[in-house]
Parts: C-alpha cells; structure tokens; sequence
C-alpha cells in the first residue's frame, strides 16, 4: 500500500559550502528541496560548528548525513539548536542481523521528532523498512546507476520490488528516488505511478550556484554515459566510481577488491573495501578527472550539460523551468494509461499489441509457442541460437506453415564467436520472416537484411552501437537494460531510455521513421506504463513469459524452470561474467555460484587463465540447455529435478521474484495494455517550512505549503503576535492559516 502523498519532493543536493542565502532563496522560490550534504562527516561535531557558522539564521531545513552520525547520542541536541528538520541518511551496505536491528531501532526513535529518509539499496533493509511496525514511513532507494556505495540492482528494479512489499503492507509508506534520474520524463514515470518524491545528485552541477571554476564546468561538460562504472560486486559492496578506462584510481581499486575476492566473501574484507575506498575518495566537484583520483560519481552527471542545454544555467530559472516541465508531463500522464490499445507500432508490425516476446535460447525455438504468442497480439521471437543446419531444419522446418501470414521474429546472433554466423543469416533470407532481430554488434548482417526487403531489429546495449543503428536506417532499436535476462550490457533500462529521450530531443532527425523499444525490467502494468512515459512505442519482455502457462504447455519450458522464476525471492538474480567481457544475469543456483566461485578465484590471482577458461566452459556447457529442457543434450533422457537444480544455469531477468502466478498470454497482455493502474497526480511545487516542533505533535503535512498553478489564492498575516501560538516563523504560521 503506498501513501497518499499530495505533494511531491524535487530535491537538489549541495555541498556544505553552498550553504548560502542565495541557495536557500532559490530553493524556497522554486519549491525544491535543497538537501545539504554532510555524509563525509562522522559524528556530530564537524556538522555542529560548520551549520552555527554557515546558517546562524536556521534556514537550512535538510541534510544528509551519514549513518555514524545518526547513531551520534548528541545528534538531537545539535538538531534542537537549528531549522533542520529533514534527515537524509546514507545507510550503509551488507548490516549484520544484530546491526541492522540496532540501526532500525535509532531510526525509529529519531523519526518520532525529525522526518528522516534512509538512502539504500540493500534489499534487506528495504524489506525490513516497509513492515507494519518500521515507525519509519519512507525510504529512499538508490540504485547501481546513482555515485558511491549503491545498490547491486537497478533503480527501476529496486522501485518494482520496494512496490512489491508494500502490497502486503497496510501501513501508509512513501518510497522516494535518489539520484540515476536526470530528464523530467523520467521523473513523471516514477511519480505519476506513486513515487513520492526524487532527489537530483549532479543534473545541476552545471548551473550558476554550484561553487566550482570555469576549468571544473569544462571538465564536467565532459562527461559521458559510460565515464563510470561498478566495483565491489565481488566483495558484495558495489561502488559506482568515475573510470574513463584509463583511470589509474580504478584499475587501484579493482585490483585491491580481487586481492580480497575468493571462494567465500568475508565481512572483513567487505568492510576493508569500503575503508580503502573512503579513504581516497575525492568529491566529483573538487577533482581534476584525473587518472590518480578515486571519485565517486553516477551516470546522472554526464546530463548535467543537457540539463542547461535544456533549461539555463541561472540556478533558479533553470530549477523552475525543470519542474515546470515535470508538472507538465505529470498532468498528461493520464492519457498515456491506454496508449498501448491503439499503437502506431504494433500497426506497422502488424499486431494487436506492441509488445515483442523476447528471444531466448533453447526455450524461443518452439514454433507452437511462437503461434500462442502471436495470437493472443503479441508479436514473437523465435531464437536461432547455436543451431546447426540439422537443427534449423528439425526444429523450425515447419514454422512458416505453422505461422501462415502471422508476422514474427528471428533472432539471430551477429558476433565472430557464433559459428553459425553465415549459415544463420542465410536461413533468414530463405524464410523472409517479417522481422529480423540482430543481437550483438556487427552491422554487416543489418545492412545484408534490410538490402534483402527484411525489417530489422537491433538491440543496442548502448548509445554507440545506438548511434550506427540509426545511421544505418534501422526503424526498430531495441534499448535492452541490464536488468534483463541473459547477456545484457553495462547500462540500465533507466539509463537507456533517459540516453535515448535527450538523443531525440537534440537530434530528432536521427529518430525519423524509427520505433523505440524498451526492454529489462518489464513485467507488469505499472512497468509497461513507466516504460512509455519514458518514451518507448513499444516493449520487449522475456522473464515476464516465462510465467506465462502456454509456454509450459508447448514444451518450451520445463515445470521446473517456471516453478523457479515463480519462487525466486526478490533481487535473486546476478550477473556473472562482469570481468570477462560477458554480463549473464541468472537466478541464484548452486551452478552459478560455482561460476561465480571461479571467478573470484580467477580475480584473485588463485588460477591461471587457461585453467580458468577450461574450468569456465565446463561448467557453462550444456547449463542453459540443462535448465530449459531438463536433459544434458538434444534427444538424452530426461534428468531428474534435483540434477536439473544442480547443473543447470536458470537465465533470468531482474523481475524475477516478483512474478507471482502462471497467467495465460492473452489475459497477460490485456493486463498489460489496459489493466488497472492507479495514478498518482503528484504536485511538484512546494515550499517546505522550518519544523521547529515535532513532527509528531502537529498534524500532518502542515509543514508544507502547497502552490498550485491553478486557483492561487492570496493571504496575508497581519498580526505577527499569532506566531506564539501557532508557530515560529511566517512560513509555519501561513501553513496553519490555511487550514
């Protein structure tokens, strides 16, 4: 159940040193929160004197702090002597039982005077939040996309299971987003569906009130999608860091993260991680980019240039034109709710739905489940995979008459290691399916296929391959996140979909005639609408289906293979294959910890390379195949569950875990395209006041002054005298006039 939050918080985070009247004023006059971060402090007495200096005055309403800071004895005393009422906490990552209790019981305590606003990703914590009891009533989600110690999921991934959780809870509960959000499409998606706030790590960073030098912006105006990237999955504490490919810092610190990798993850060495890299780290706004830097930095400051090509470098223009247009695209959300029914995309595909089931290897290849597909409006995919010339024409000899005039899908492969490279792209040329499908990143096979009269679609992992796609004349790009299932590339669907909306925006004619499909964490209503507020004509999903009943029915997919994406615990899946070049997200199983195992050893330095590989492809050979059809190979006999659990590699996407029941395909995509959805019609301009007393001696939302571009009406407070009685300032005094 999540709460019923009228107002919405659009945060911006600052520095201590930005601690100025004209920041302050430009956050009141904006309505934005201007959330001063203190996180680097430890203990109470640097935030103390630094606050009695900077803000005598008691203006400052939010900070963040750091979680030895929350812990501090002294802390509500210090908070007592200033105008701060809002605690953003940064939590940190992998708590121990007796540690996670100790810290949930000080949040609680401290929340019944302060509204405080944990920052995690760590899905246990989460879990532990939204119970009926937490006494905490929010929390903040940071994914692996945002800077510093994040999440090991993706932000869209964690919203989807925190969503979860609160299904079961009665309990008014608001769920906010840090950072990995920077265009106000983006930011509608997340608070139309019920997000009850976003805060903004770095998309200011280019505007006027950042305290930083004309060689810093242009350092900043640098910056790239991919100038960051992940460390510390292996040590189970990942850390988004700025890398270049060329950074010394990184490859330091990755190197020091495999000297602790092994076959088990100690919390000693988690917590020596976190020490090495808090020990060097550099805020992004006081470094040079240089490569000897350790600098904690998300994919949101690589937008930050975007944000004044959009709205202005002037702080407090472009602040409010930013939330002007969220407000904007909130109030049209409600008529994004049926776009999916009648879809210029699924026209021009020639179904009833825009929705592509995706391709998946050793489970896709069943013609029969390709007709279910097809005619519950959906348009399928059919996986050539490592096939052979025997097994081209065993398995799908019979799909063109199985199909008749339906349109569907081939996907193929298109990298030097499939061997079957030429043979596939033949095959499709013979066969003319409507669709090709081309995964990896050769364009040769695209430009052959679309010269050959045969509509392509390219999935592009990234704004490169992106980029040559189009210019290639492909209609149909297909942005797959990191949170789907299978191979997957460095970014987040989020990420993608944001890359994507700015690349239209600045360069539309790159995007004529052309179809953006979304895919990586799509599995239900509210999914499927984030996804074309985020501007997708249409969605691919693959994990979703294998939860659907026909694909057991056909022989596409085992019992067993469902039954284990239907019981997966939320965030239980992982990606392998990280430090060789070849993300796989999978379930959790004992095969894949093994592969995880020997890769750490690897990292270690505790095996040579060719022993590694020999021990890699014997363990990756035939686990796939294992998993989807229960046997070692094509036509042996069927393995029992237990062998099939042991050997077998279960790919799956991010949603997994949060896949509850079997649906049948054309109620899923009903579902999909039309089912319920409540809508949250946030209002994004407010104007937080100081809460000298405590939260919970008022009433709620008292505190906070709703303006309303429509329907403003004027008050004035005449007799100041009233503030003894009903606050202590004008801003308090105005919230309880309007009552």
């Amino acid at each position: 159940m999540s709460a019923e939050h009228q107002n919405s918080i659009i945060g911006f985070v600052w520095r201590p040193e930005e601690i100025t009247p004209a920041v302050i004023q430009m956050a009141q006059r904006t309505g934005s929160s201007a959330v001063f971060d203190f996180s680097g402090m430890e203990g109470t007495d640097g935030l103390s004197s630094c606050l009695r200096e900077t803000d005598p005055a008691g203006l400052v309403s939010d900070i963040k702090i750091c979680a030895p800071s929350l812990m501090d004895p002294s802390l509500e005393r210090v908070l007592e002597t200033t105008g701060v009422h809002n605690l953003w906490i940064e939590c940190p990552l992998g708590f121990s039982e007796e540690d996670m209790s100790f810290f949930l019981n000080r949040l609680k305590e401290i929340s019944k005077n302060y509204r405080c606003f944990p920052i995690t990703g760590d899905t246990d914590l989460i879990a532990k939040m939204v119970k009926n009891d937490s006494g905490i009533g929010r929390i903040v989600l940071k994914g692996c996309e945002a800077s510093g110690f994040v999440s090991r999921e993706t932000t869209m991934a964690l919203y989807s299971m925190a969503r979860e959780m609160l299904r079961s809870s009665s309990t008014p509960f608001d769920i906010l987003i840090w950072g990995s959000v920077f265009i106000p499409e983006a930011a509608a998606a997340f608070l139309s569906t019920g997000a009850a706030g976003i805060v903004f790590e770095s998309a200011h960073w280019l505007t006027d009130r950042v305290a930083v030098d004309d060689s810093q912006r242009e350092r900043l105006s640098r910056l790239r999608p991919d100038s960051t990237d992940l460390v510390g999955l292996d040590v189970q504490v990942p850390c988004r860091l700025f890398n270049k490919g060329n950074s010394l810092a990184f490859k330091d610190i990755q190197a020091y993260e495999d000297s602790l990798s092994g076959r088990t993850v100690m919390e000693a060495n988690r917590q020596s991680f976190v020490n090495r890299v808090n020990a060097g780290a550099v805020h992004p706004l006081k470094s040079l980019f240089s490569r000897d830097e350790i600098i904690p930095l998300g994919v949101e400051s690589a937008f930050a240039g975007a944000f004044v090509n959009r709205f202005g470098a002037k702080t407090g223009e472009a602040v409010n034109a930013f939330m002007d247009e969220i407000h904007t695209l909130c109030s049209l959300a409600e008529g994004k709710k049926n776009c999916f029914l009648d879809s210029p995309a699924a026209k021009e595909m020639g179904t009833l739905y825009p929705f592509i089931q995706g391709a998946m290897s050793w489970i896709t290849d069943v013609p029969e489940f390709a007709l279910r597909v097809a005619e519950a409006g959906g348009l399928p995919t059919i996986a050539l995979g490592m096939m052979d010339s025997e097994a081209l024409d065993q398995k799908l000899g019979r799909l063109p008459n199985i199909m008749g005039d339906r349109p569907y899908a081939v996907n193929m492969v298109s990298i030097a290691e499939n061997p079957f490279r030429g043979l596939h792209l033949a095959w499709i040329k013979k066969h003319r399916p409507r669709f090709a499908v081309i995964a990896g990143g050769d364009l040769s096979a695209v430009r052959e296929l679309m010269e050959s009269g045969i509509d392509v679609m390219y999935i592009a992992p990234d704004e490169a391959l992106l980029t040559l796609a189009l210019k290639a004349g492909v209609r149909y790009v297909i942005c797959e996140g990191y949170e789907a299932g299978g191979h997957v590339g460095p970014h987040s669907t989020l990420t993608l979909a944001q890359m994507v909306l700015d690349m239209k925006r600045c360069t539309p004619s790159l995007f004529q005639n052309c179809r953006v499909v979304l895919a990586g964490g799509i599995f239900n209503r509210e999914t499927a609408f984030m996804a074309a507020m985020l501007g997708a004509d249409a969605i691919q999903m693959g994990t979703a289906y294998l939860a659907t009943q026909e694909i057991v029915e056909t022989g596409a997919l085992t019992p067993l293979y469902q039954q284990m994406i239907l019981t997966s615990p939320p965030a239980g899946t992982v990606v392998s294959g990280r430090n060789i070049g070849l993300r796989v997200r999978s379930l959790r199983t004992p095969r894949v910890e093994a592969i995880l195992s020997l890769e750490r050893e690897f990292a270690a330095g505790h095996r040579d390379e060719a022993s590694f590989r020999v021990s890699m492809e014997k363990m990756a050979a035939g686990s796939l195949f294992t998993a989807a059809r229960g046997m070692d190979r094509p036509g042996e006999t069927l393995l029992d569950e237990q062998t099939c659990l042991e050997r077998g590699q279960f790919m799956s996407g991010a949603c997994a875990g949060l896949l509850r029941d079997v649906d049948n395909l054309k109620s899923f995509h009903r579902e999909l395209a039309q089912g319920p959805l409540f809508m949250h019609p946030p209002v994004v301009k407010t104007l937080e006041a100081p809460l000298k007393e405590p939260i919970s001696q008022i009433k709620n939302n008292l505190n906070r002054v709703t303006l309303r571009k429509e329907n403003r009406d004027r008050i004035a407070i005449t007799g100041m005298s009233i503030v003894n009685t009903l606050g202590k300032s004008a801003v308090t005094v105005g919230s309880f006039a309007l009552l």
